[in-house]
């Protein structure tokens, strides 16, 4: 059986034909008006289809399984807004090649683009959103731009060799956040400074989050946190102030992770208790004198008495 290439090209179809022939091997059903793709016909030969200039903006990714032999999957200007690969990429294992430019993708993951089995992706003039979702391919691009060697080096360097054969990097750009707009992607890793543990899952892939749901658990962190830390700080400070107070013979016992003061009187010194010792003979010495004077008034006194007599 021979293989032959089908040609419904600018036909205007608005759905794929199901009496395609079982022996094709190349499918072009560019420039027509498809909107929906639920399923594909078994085709066991084709080894690539070319979907490219309709209005595709929904897709059945696992209508692929039926095409076993696919190497490249052509969908240049769609309105996809969704791809998962992932879902798929196993029963399609020769599939290598990706065209999903001029596209409406803001958000997708490496995984999603049937990574690491397809090995050329080509993604530019999407309305990418540069939020942490898409930290890794921010880190890839800036690597690439930075690399000085040649493609092949550079690719294997920044593990970006996903992005690389016949990418145009330069319209890769940033569309949403409006501060971010119309950015090199390349050049905004620095805008990015919170999403360094989202791009180290680059070559494990991302999970979806939403950004919002991100951004407000990322305030609520940083509030109760800052609280917790003005809360300890203002105790500390009001221990430190209550043991600034006592003199500086104080003893200190630490309690948990605030020092405070032993708040029992000083003990005396042994200059104070020399003074004390020193004050007590000179008060005994004082009371025995005067003991002995009133003894000694009262035998006198005696002694006259008798004389008299």
């Amino acid at each position: 059986m021979y293989m032959s290439t089908v040609f419904c090209s600018g036909l205007k179809l608005e759905a794929i034909p199901g009496d395609i022939p079982p022996n094709t091997s190349r499918l072009d059903l560019g420039f027509n008006n498809i909107r929906n793709i639920t399923h594909l016909p078994p085709l066991p030969q084709v080894y690539s289809i070319d979907l490219k200039f309709n209005s595709i903006d929904s897709m059945s990714w696992l209508s692929l399984r039926v095409l076993p032999s696919l190497q490249y999957l052509l969908m240049r200007q769609n309105r996809l807004r969704h791809v998962k690969l992932d879902t798929v990429v196993r029963n399609v294992p020769k599939l290598k090649y990706v065209d999903f430019s001029y596209n409406e993708l803001m958000s997708f993951s490496p995984n999603d683009l049937g990574w690491p089995q397809v090995t050329k992706a080509i993604i530019h003039d999407n309305p990418v959103r540069c939020d942490c979702n898409m930290a890794w391919l921010v880190v890839k691009l800036a690597c690439l731009e930075t690399c000085t060697e040649d493609d092949e080096v550079c690719c294997s360097s920044c593990s970006a060799c996903l992005l690389v054969d016949g990418e145009k990097r330069e319209r890769l750009r940033c569309k949403t956040p409006g501060r971010l707009e119309s950015f090199l992607m390349s050049e905004v890793s620095t805008e990015m400074p919170d999403c360094k543990n989202e791009a180290a899952q680059s070559e494990v892939g991302l999970i979806p989050v939403d950004q919002n749901e991100l951004d407000f658990e990322q305030v609520q962190l940083k509030q109760t946190t800052t609280t917790h830390v003005a809360q300890t700080d203002a105790v500390s400070a009001s221990f430190r102030q209550g043991t600034d107070s006592y003199d500086r013979n104080r003893t200190t016992s630490l309690i948990g992770n605030f020092t405070m003061a032993n708040t029992a009187p000083p003990l005396p010194t042994t200059k104070s208790f020399e003074k004390l010792v020193t004050a007590m003979a000179v008060a005994l010495s004082c009371i025995a004198l005067m003991i002995f004077s009133r003894l000694l008034h009262k035998v006198m006194i005696k002694g006259a008495k008798v004389t008299a007599e």
